[in-house]
Order: C-alpha cells, then sequence, then structure tokens
C-alpha cells in the first residue's frame, strides 16, 4: 500500500511518533471497514514499527499479536507471517521473552528461505544476531549479522543496510581486535543515514559512540557526546592525559565544552575519585579569587570573619580546574606560578605555607601565547602551564557533532515538556547553515527556547529559533557559495600571512599552482601583502 511506504519513509525522517500512530490507526480502521484482512495486517505492522523505532516494547506486543494471528488465518505459511513473525520476535526479545524470540525467530527463517525471500531472510538474520548477543554468542552473532548485511547490500535495501552496520558496530565492541572494524561500521551507517535524512538514526549511532567508550564516569554531572574525528581526537588525548601529571592548558572559544574535556580528564586516571573543583576566575572579583583558591585567616580583610580552606588545599590529590586564566590579574598569575613550582600556597593574612597536592588544570577563551606576545599574561607562568595546548574545536568546524546535539538536546527537552519535538524543514536547514557563535551552549539554549514555542504540535520551525534564524527579521544567511568563497578567502590570508606575502611559497602551501593563486588573489581581491618579501622561483 502506497501510504504505508509514506508512513515508513516518514518514520525513518524522524517523524512525529504521535501522528504515525494516528495514520497507522486511520489504516486500520479502514481495513476492517472494507473487511480486508491482509490490508489491517499490514496496518498493523506499520503500527508496530512506530513503537519498534522507538523500543516501545510493550506497546508494539499487543498489534504483532493480533497481526500473526490474522496471518496465520489467511496463510499458515504465508510472506505475513514471516513478515509479522521476526517483528514479533524481536519484540518478544525487548520484552525478556527470550526462548519465545528464538523459537519465532527460527521458523520465520524456515519460512522465508523456503519462499526464497532474501529482505525478509535477512531481517529475521537480524533478529537472531541480536538473540546470539544477548546470550554471549557473539561470533554466531557476527555470522548472522554479517550475512544480513551482505544480503542488504546485493538488494540495495540503504536502511536496512545501514541498521546492519549499525548491528556490527555493537558486535565489533565485544571482539578485541576489531576496533577497525567497528570505526567502518559505524562511518559506513552514517553515511547512509545522512544520505536518507534519517537524522534520528544519525543521532543514535553517534550517541551509542559515547555509551560505548564512555568519557564520564557513572553518575558524573558533565558529559560530552562527538563523533567527530576532531572532537574524538581531543576526547581521545584526554583519556590519556588523565593518566600522566602532565600541566594541561585548554583553549577554544566559550561553549565548546572545554569543562567536560577537563572533568574527563580527571575521570579517566587514578585521581577520579577525588574531589573536582572548578573555579571560573573571569567570573570571581580577583581580590576575592585568592580568598577562593589559597583560602585565607580570620580578620585577613573585611568580612573573614572565620577560617577557610582554599579550594587548592581541600580538593586533596584531586584537581582544581581554573577556567578563563587568561582573565586572572597580573598578582594571582604570580602566585599561581609559586604555587605550580613549590607545590605549597599561603593563605591570604597566613605566613604558614600550605602543601598542595592537587593537580591543576587551565582553561583559556583566548590563544595564550599571544597574550604573552602582547604582555597580557605571564610568560613563565605560560611556559608552565602549557605542557601540553588542547584545543577544543568550536561546533563550526565539526558539524558532524551538530546532529547528534541536537538529538539529545531535543530528547532532553521532549523528556522535560512531556512531548515529543521534531524539526520541520526550514528550522534544519537554519540549524546546519548557522555559524553558531556560542558552541555547543548556544545551540542547547536556541533549542530550549524553540521546544517551549513549539508546545503546540511538536513541530519546531525557523521562527521559534529566533531572530539570528528567521529571515523576517533579519537579513538572510549567506548562501553556500558566499560560504565557501568566504572560507576560501580566509585560507588564502592566513597561508599568505604564514608566508609573509611570498606568492610561491603560499601557493606551495595551498596546494595549487602559482597562476592558480594569481587568479584566485584577483578574483577574490587580495594583494599578495608585503612586497619587499623576496620570491622564490
Amino acid at each position: 500500500m502506497a501510504e504505508i511506504a509514506l508512513l515508513r519513509l516518514e518514520l525513518r525522517r524522524g517523524g512525529a511518533q504521535r501522528n504515525l500512530e494516528r495514520s497507522a490507526q486511520a489504516l486500520r480502521r479502514r481495513a476492517v471497514r472494507l473487511d480486508d484482512p491482509r490490508a489491517e495486517v499490514l496496518a498493523l505492522e506499520a503500527l508496530a514499527d512506530v513503537f519498534l523505532e522507538h523500543q516501545h516494547w510493550d506497546r508494539a506486543l499487543s498489534p504483532l499479536e493480533r497481526a500473526i494471528t490474522l496471518s496465520r488465518e489467511i496463510a499458515p505459511e504465508g510472506d505475513l507471517v514471516y513478515e509479522v513473525g521476526w517483528r514479533l520476535a524481536r519484540t518478544y526479545l525487548g520484552v525478556g521473552r527470550v526462548e519465545d524470540a528464538e523459537d519465532l525467530a527460527a521458523s520465520c527463517r524456515s519460512l522465508a528461505q523456503k519462499a526464497g525471500d532474501r529482505r525478509e531472510l535477512a531481517c529475521c538474520l537480524m533478529v537472531l544476531a541480536r538473540l546470539h548477543q544477548e546470550m554471549g554468542r557473539v561470533a554466531e552473532a557476527r555470522q548472522c549479522g554479517e550475512e544480513a548485511l551482505l544480503s542488504f547490500e546485493e538488494l540495495r535495501c540503504p536502511f536496512e543496510t545501514a541498521e546492519a552496520h549499525e548491528l556490527l558496530v555493537q558486535l565489533s565492541d565485544s571482539v578485541s581486535d576489531s576496533a577497525g572494524r567497528s570505526v567502518a561500521h559505524r562511518e559506513a551507517a552514517r553515511a547512509i543515514y545522512s544520505r536518507l535524512g534519517a537524522m534520528r538514526r544519525l543521532g543514535a549511532v553517534d550517541t551509542r559512540l559515547v555509551a560505548r567508550t564512555p568519557i564520564m564516569s557513572p553518575g558524573r554531572r558533565n558529559s560530552l557526546i562527538a563523533s567527530s574525528p576532531a572532537m574524538l581526537h581531543v576526547l581521545e588525548l584526554a583519556r590519556d592525559l588523565g593518566h600522566v601529571d602532565q600541566s594541561v592548558v585548554l583553549e577554544g572559544e566559550t561553549g565548546t565544552g572545554k569543562s567536560a574535556v577537563a572533568r574527563i580528564i580527571h575521570d579517566s586516571g587514578p585521581r577520579v575519585d577525588e574531589p573536582f573543583a572548578a573555579i571560573n576566575c573571569g567570573a570571581i572579583a580577583q581580590h576575592l579569587l585568592e580568598s577562593e583558591l589559597f583560602g585565607h585567616k580570620k580578620g585577613a580583610f573585611t568580612g573573614a570573619d572565620s577560617d577557610r580552606v582554599g579550594h587548592l588545599a581541600a580538593a586533596g590529590n584531586g584537581t582544581v580546574f581554573l577556567d578563563e586564566i587568561d582573565k586572572a590579574s597580573g598578582a594571582f598569575q604570580t602566585k599561581l606560578l609559586h604555587v605550580l613550582e613549590e607545590r605549597t600556597a599561603f593563605a591570604v593574612g597566613s605566613t604558614t605555607p600550605v602543601e598542595i597536592r592537587a593537580r591543576i588544570l587551565c582553561a583559556s577563551n583566548r590563544d595564550l601565547q599571544t597574550l604573552v606576545e602582547s604582555r597580557e599574561f605571564l610568560p613563565d607562568l605560560y611556559f608552565r602551564l602549557a605542557g601540553v595546548r588542547l584545543r577544543v574545536p568550536p561546533l563550526r568546524e565539526r558539524p558532524e557533532d551538530l546532529h547528534a546535539l541536537t538529538d539529545h538536546f531535543l530528547g532532553e527537552f521532549s523528556e522535560r515538556f512531556g512531548q515529543e519535538f521534531r524539526l520541520a524543514r526550514d528550522a534544519s536547514e537554519a540549524i546546519i547553515v548557522h555559524e553558531w557563535p556560542g558552541n555547543v551552549r548556544e545551540l542547547r539554549n536556541v533549542l530550549e527556547g524553540a521546544c517551549f514555542f513549539a508546545r503546540k504540535d511538536g513541530v519546531i520551525r525557523v521562527r521559534h529559533l529566533g531572530s539570528p534564524f528567521d529571515d523576517s527579521r533579519g537579513p538572510r544567511q549567506h548562501g553556500l557559495p558566499q560560504q565557501i568563497e568566504e572560507l576560501e578567502r580566509r585560507e588564502i590570508e592566513k597561508a599568505l600571512r604564514r608566508c609573509r606575502g611570498n606568492k610561491t611559497l603560499t601557493a606551495r602551501l595551498l596546494g595549487v599552482t602559482r597562476k592558480g593563486l594569481g587568479d584566485r588573489l584577483r578574483r577574490l581581491g587580495l594583494t599578495a601583502g608585503d612586497p619587499d618579501s623576496p620570491e622564490v622561483s
């Protein structure tokens, strides 16, 4: 039926569950009214698919049990029996009826083989793979999953192919030497889901990646969702840094997740069970910052009514994270340098040194090396801190993370508001092209407000995103050609500065001919800059 095909297409693209349920129920009522049992089975099957997509196993059970009964009445070994059967077996597995699931899946596999129905046979194999996985039979699970993948690829079933890749990612995690396979399957699934516009599934793949390689310890308040190569590299380095006491400076724009990366460093090493204290040096008055970090003695200043232990001492063997260290005063920087070199600190108003065992991590929104050159940051402190400079990339440089983060935040706000939210096409496009100067923090805040304004039907449209996104309230976002031209301009300007205006070296750095560089300079209205730079022929 064309209506069911359209319903499944909308389901795969992340359509609202409630609307899809209503559509499937309407199709079933029509089939009953027309006394068409086959159409009723297909409608029940579609309704169950809506529930299965969201893993609502209990809700899928009733329509599938009704559908299998009708199917057997129509034809005891017909195509409907094994079509409905493997779905019911998957549902049995979801509700914990493992033996029932295994019996039914094996029966459906035999019927599909007998009928020569390769597609439905592959679907049965997917269920059997999950069964084997549940029972710890990893080799059998992989065999079924790989056989299903091959069939889906040969039959050119893209969505099912992506599902098989996704399953094999999970199975690869059970095999110690299969990290390369896991990455290959994950990237294949992501590419297909992205091409099909299945953003919910795409986000789920990325979220499972985080779940498979835990970034935060259970119960931690912070977490970080990442699937882009750039961010995964940062997280890999962060986990490695957890096992050494190397000095680290985290650099990146506001809202990129530097504090979460600092927490990952803390949680990945032997300090995980020790305190973690985060202090924003830009949010505390400078005369109080020393008291916060080093502590103070009673009477040291107005309002110091009692002794106070500073965060450095209170952290013990834990970690103290100093965010926005670039905002700290010169006097504070000097005292912090002393702490790092001597591993002792003096509380304000005290002459007795206190031993400091905590690890100190720092972060900055600005490039510290540039601040050193402009004499805005203490050089000795910079060299003491910057054993490792870890740059956290902005969101615009990791678009792969945008889909996963959007899906994550929509799920969070759906739970809060008690209804499901989805993006309309115009909102989805606006989110993709936006520069996100406030990075992940801005994305979360925009989606939170959008969900509030979209409570009526759960569909987030561009007007719900706020004035920077709404065409009616301001100039249009630059189109793709303009964005490409601007990116090209920035890269050429950066290369020219690096090569001090030397066109030959700049062309070599950019991987273009000297003539090609000249053409680009004329088209973009740029000049080489330093006319006295010697040209290299």
